[in-house]
């Protein structure tokens, strides 16, 4: 399809640098402000000539839907626009006021020009997501960026989903070998096989160490054996080798003695392969020969077996059982066919069968003949059976004919410096080739005219190529040991991995891709292997919406979306009425690292997160685009970042390491200059923490931060001076028996605090709530800084916690990956409390400590995150809705579209609602600044165990019999910051050893009595 006329020079500009044009028209661009607007499209990586075919050609159909076509009820405004109706698009902009259309307007057009009717709403949430500053209206460049970015962010997250890391350096393994390694293979179980010039022959154990190793047979000269090549007949427990000799040998595999050998081929053997039919139980098999003239030579026996024992009656040489290989074509004793191909002028490189095509693939250096697929009988007539000459002389004697085969029976596929390697890629049909001039090229079986595709990108002859069909990818290897992986899809490069860095070294001469153990094997004077790294995250099995650990989650009603970050930078945009991912792209910090904190405006348009590295971005993430930066002066990491609202100002608040609240001017317009905080406030926040600020929350005018040291500071958002400063008691939980200590000091990391909205106004209710290191929820009331409560929600650490909009029920995580839900409505609202809310629910929600957790009071969903990768949806009473992530969808509407009420790592303890559980002995004081006085004991409250007297005896033998995740490893190895470190140095309860419902039950260690005794 054509471009669009009238439209091609349309410029696609960036939201970054504002529009051209107001919406009166007036307001006209210097050329010096567009020669700055130019500057600023690079940097936004966006071309101004960009047409709209350029732009559309990534997604568009060609097949275009007419008005009264009838879309998908989950297919995006965004997917029926086509290339043909966006001429039409752009003239209803051109006519619109302003060359721009406001939301009536661009309803109206796109019901009108796509057949949208009767998806009013999804064309506003459309307008919405592209009017993300609120103004009320979209131009045509604010349009066409949009679109732009979207399919570009798209293409990003292609490449991300197929992102291939390996472990380096290589693990160089000493072997026996001291030959250069002319084949690599693998055995049924994952074990490697490697086989070297000099006839050493070594099985490696899945641990790859040499496991057996062997010797080839001496030749006639006292010499070994000059091995060229090695196959492996597995299913016969058989080891064939060609041999400089222009021998074919066969070693049994249990105990590698030699079995029999076929001698005086015709040439000397290259390259070997072995094929046995599976549905004739292996009987069957075909044994392919490339030799150093061109040829293949084709053995086809129907019953291997049968052969092997009539080869083994041969007269021996050298003590080995030995048969001439041109007795095959007179002897049918036998069974077998034998054929030899006049295929190259040069030597076979490569010979393949591949069971698919039911052929055999050869390739060589020849120009003429580089690849060549044919049948191993093939059907040329008898009366063209010739003897053919090689090289300009002929040959004395010939004692199995060679024979051309004719036009229509094979293949020629032409390269002008020949091919050097191939393989075949079942799933998408297609063959691969690499050769001298440094190219890849992917080819269509069936036709022999030009490749499908060319791929570039090596510096030096391909030495290598391996199809690695399950996932779609190849692995390619150079002359210069440069590795690159490949998409097989998009024919995209994965991955790039130099000498410097996997660091094999002498001249590589066999490779191998294992799919079962996940390695590349390199073999060069030793073999060395290369293992592909593992996603991070959980395991395969479980499913998983991020492969990173989940650092937040927000959700905006207004577009129904939930947005999650994770510690690998990448942002992902939800549905939460089905759990699809919509859309997902990549913070690209400039300075490394991943996101730590996150949090979407009033408006629900705008995302602003926070980085490792100190950097702080503001995105529309409907589109990915970068709106604004905002640089705090240093690279202290980002714990926390908040939008919030003061007397109709708008404002970026930040904390972190730096121990200082950054305060950011929220303007809503798109800056090109890097903004910074606030003066007044750097100076006026500036040494009241004295340690790495982890927490800050808002509540009408007033701002409470926390830190490290376990002080809360609560400050006024109008005068920028604190009022308050609360300190966290300590607590010792009685059932845990430990205090939790870093550096030998009890640990009181405060990294939650939330504040009460409906108390805010209240002299006497508690209207601040914090969190503790200990297990502890504390209740303060911020005006009198009154600790009003305390009870013990934990026996082990918190790590986040949650409010509804009526602050009536509060929602905690804890670092084994466990969910509590309280009843606070009636807690201390009038006085102090000195026992515990009501306990409603408790399950086991995560395998890892949950980082997030979110409550939706429109549909009373509790959404929770987690570092093992995953994000769930849960209603009040611990029922899973799903997992974002997984294949089926849910209706939030259905609640038989839910997953089942009892995975395998959901335990929801039964009868909750009548437990009660004391509070920890903290005194409770006006000031709780006031220290707990000397030798003070405190006692926490009883470990909650699950009531399960409720439960049949069914029921019962299948929650033993369940399978939890341990609860006593609560190590984050991919924590970020500072902000978790008292996770890594938390002391961790004791494993019963069990499984089931006890395993939540806590076991304390034995004390040794024997010295007391005595």
């Amino acid at each position: 399809m054509t471009a669009v006329k009238g439209v091609v020079g349309a410029a696609v500009r960036p939201r970054t640098v504002g529009s051209a044009r107001r919406r009166d028209g007036k307001h006209q661009l210097s050329s010096i402000e567009q020669d700055e607007e130019r500057g600023r499209a690079l940097k936004t990586k966006l071309p101004l000539s960009l047409s709209l075919k350029q732009a559309w050609s990534t997604t568009s159909q060609d097949v275009s839907p007419t008005v009264d076509q009838t879309f998908d009820e989950f297919q995006k405004i965004e997917d029926c626009i086509h290339r043909h109706n966006l001429e039409k698009i752009h003239r209803r902009f051109e006519e619109g006021n302003g060359h721009a259309l406001d939301l009536e307007e661009f309803t109206t057009a796109f019901e009108e020009l796509l057949g949208v009717k009767g998806r009013r709403e999804q064309v506003k949430a459309f307008f919405e997501k592209i009017d993300y500053n609120s103004k009320g209206f979209i131009d045509w460049n604010g349009f066409c960026s949009h679109i732009y970015l979207e399919l570009h962010e798209q293409d990003d997250a292609k490449v991300r989903s197929k992102e291939v890391k390996f472990i380096t350096p290589a693990n160089q393994l000493s072997g026996p070998h001291k030959d250069s390694l002319c084949r690599i293979s693998h055995m049924s179980d994952g074990s490697l096989a490697s086989c070297s010039q000099d006839g050493v022959v070594c099985f490696w154990s899945q641990d790859f160490r040499p496991r057996r190793k062997r010797l080839a047979e001496i030749g006639q000269l006292g010499k070994p054996k000059w091995v060229t090549d090695m196959a492996l007949c597995i299913n016969q427990s058989k080891l064939m080798l060609t041999t400089g000799d222009c021998e074919i040998q066969f070693y049994e595999m249990a105990n590698f003695e030699p079995y029999c050998q076929l001698r005086k081929l015709e040439s000397i053997p290259l390259r070997a392969c072995f094929w046995s039919n599976p549905a004739s139980h292996h009987q069957e098999c075909i044994i392919f020969i490339g030799d150093k003239q061109g040829c293949v030579t084709v053995i086809i026996t129907p019953n291997i077996y049968e052969a092997f024992k009539y080869w083994k009656l041969g007269s021996k040489a050298e003590g080995v059982p030995t048969y001439q290989i041109e007795r095959l074509l007179d002897d049918n004793d036998a069974g077998c066919k034998i054929y030899r191909w006049s295929l190259h002028s040069e030597m076979v490189c490569e010979i393949h069968y591949f069971t698919e095509l039911n052929s055999f693939a050869s390739c060589s250096s020849d120009s003429q003949a580089s690849l060549v697929l044919a049948s191993p009988s093939g059907s040329t007539p008898p009366d063209l059976l010739v003897t053919t000459s090689y090289g300009g002389g002929a040959r004395l004697r010939a004692t199995i004919p060679t024979k051309s085969r004719i036009s229509d029976d094979h293949k020629v596929f032409k390269v002008s410096k020949g091919v050097s390697t191939v393989d075949f890629c079942p799933s998408s049909t297609l063959m691969v080739t690499g050769s001298v001039d440094e190219l890849i090229r992917i080819w269509n079986p069936f036709l022999t005219s030009k490749p499908v595709a060319t791929l570039a990108g090596h510096g030096s002859p391909l030495f290598s190529v391996i199809v690695d069909s399950g996932n779609n990818r190849l692995f390619s290897i150079s002359s210069n040991n440069t590795i690159k992986v490949w998409d097989l899809v998009d024919y995209n490069c994965l991955c790039t991995l130099l000498p410097t860095s996997h660091k094999c070294t002498g001249i590589v001469e066999a490779t191998h891709h294992n799919p079962v153990s996940r390695v590349l094997a390199l073999g060069g004077d030793q073999l060395a292997i290369l293992r592909l790294q593992e996603p991070p995250g959980i395991s395969n099995s479980a499913i998983q919406s991020h492969k990173g650990g989940l650092v937040g989650v927000q959700y905006t009603p207004y577009f129904k979306y939930i947005v999650t970050a994770c510690d690998k930078a990448v942002i992902k945009v939800w549905d939460i009425m089905t759990g699809t991912c919509l859309f997902e792209f990549s913070a690209d910090f400039k300075r490394g690292g991943g996101i730590t904190a996150i949090d979407i405006d009033e408006s629900g348009r705008r995302l602003v997160g926070g980085g490792e590295m100190g950097e702080i971005k503001l995105w529309n993430f409907n589109n990915g685009q970068c709106i604004q930066v905002l640089d705090k002066g240093n690279n202290a990491e980002v714990t926390d970042i908040k939008f919030v609202t003061v007397n109709k100002n708008r404002y970026i608040v930040a904390v972190g390491w730096d121990k200082r609240v950054n305060l950011f001017a929220d303007t809503g317009e798109s800056l090109t200059q890097v903004q910074r905080p606030i003066e007044a406030w750097i100076s006026a926040t500036e040494h009241r923490h004295k340690e790495d600020i982890l927490c800050v929350a808002f509540g009408s005018q007033f701002m409470a931060t926390s830190s490290y040291d376990g002080e809360i500071i609560v400050w006024s958002m109008v005068s920028g001076r604190p009022i308050s400063k609360l300190n966290v008691p300590e607590c010792k939980a009685r059932s845990s028996g430990h205090f939790f200590a870093h550096d030998g000091l009890a640990d009181a990391s405060v990294h939650k605090v939330l504040f009460l909205q409906t108390r805010m106004k209240s002299d006497e209710a508690a209207s601040l709530v914090a969190t503790s290191l200990q297990g502890c929820v504390y209740f303060w009331n911020h005006r009198t800084s009154m600790l009003m409560g305390c009870f013990s929600a934990f026996t082990n650490t918190i790590s986040t916690m949650a409010l509804d909009g009526s602050d009536s029920i509060l929602i905690v995580g804890g670092i084994e990956g466990t969910l509590i839900v309280w009843a606070i409505k009636d807690y201390c609202t009038c006085k102090e409390s000195t026992n515990s809310p009501q306990k409603l629910a408790q399950w086991k929600a995560h395998s890892k400590d949950i980082t997030s957790i979110k409550f939706i009071d429109n549909w009373n969903i509790v959404v929770t995150a987690s570092s093992d990768g995953s994000v769930k949806l849960w209603l009040l009473n611990g029922t899973l809705i799903g997992t974002l992530g997984q294949t089926a969808r849910w209706s939030l509407t259905t609640h038989t579209s839910y997953q089942p009420s009892l995975p395998h790592t959901l335990l929801i303890d039964q009868g909750l609602s009548e437990v009660k559980t004391s509070p920890p002995s903290v005194a409770l004081h006006p000031s709780s600044s006031t220290s707990p006085k000397a030798g003070q004991q405190h006692h926490g409250a009883a470990p909650d165990v699950p009531v399960i007297d409720d439960l049949e005896d069914n029921e019962l033998a299948d929650l033993s019999d369940m399978a939890i995740p341990k609860t006593n490893d609560i190590t984050r190895t991919s924590s970020v910051g500072k902000r978790l470190r008292h996770l890594r140095s938390a002391a961790a309860n004791v494993s019963s050893g069990r499984h089931g419902v006890y395993s939540l039950l806590p076991c304390q260690p034995l004390q040794d009595t024997t010295s007391r005794a005595s």
